[in-house]
């Protein structure tokens, strides 16, 4: 992922909540020769909306233990954060990190998310502070 397109993804998660779009593949659609018989596309259909929903838990999870790790660092997140966005945060973070950016840039593409942490805290905590926070916790338990 680069710079760029984190930064979008963490402005959309801020504005939006809505990160799913940003990792779910291109479709093509190819017309077959024979159309299916309806069991097929209903069998077809159950294996989408299963991995879907597989996908959905495991985002689930890995928030959940991202959301974790950052209240053990001492960022209390609201108990109504949506965990499928800070598992999507923590993989932005993670790529950037694979892809060799500078803490500071990714610190800087995090000030949505630590100006919010910030305004939510309920301890003594600055923005940069809170950047570090979310930076550390997903390097140290999601990457």
């Amino acid at each position: 992922m680069r710079p760029r397109h984190l930064r979008a993804v963490l402005a959309g998660a801020a504005a939006s909540c809505a990160l799913a779009a940003c990792s779910s593949p291109v479709a093509v659609e190819v017309a077959p020769a024979i159309a299916p018989s309806a069991s097929a596309q209903d069998a077809a259909a159950l294996g989408s909306k299963a991995q879907n929903s597989a996908e959905q838990d495991n985002l689930e999870q890995i928030g959940a233990a991202y959301a974790a790790a950052l209240a053990d660092g001492g960022l209390s997140l609201p108990p109504t954060s949506n965990h499928s966005t800070l598992a999507q945060v923590a993989r932005g973070i993670c790529s950037q990190l694979a892809a060799g950016t500078s803490e500071s840039e990714i610190r800087a593409q995090l000030q949505p998310f630590s100006l919010f942490a910030v305004s939510q805290a309920v301890g003594d905590i600055n923005e940069a502070q809170a950047g570090q926070a979310y930076l550390d916790a997903a390097r140290t338990h999601i990457c």
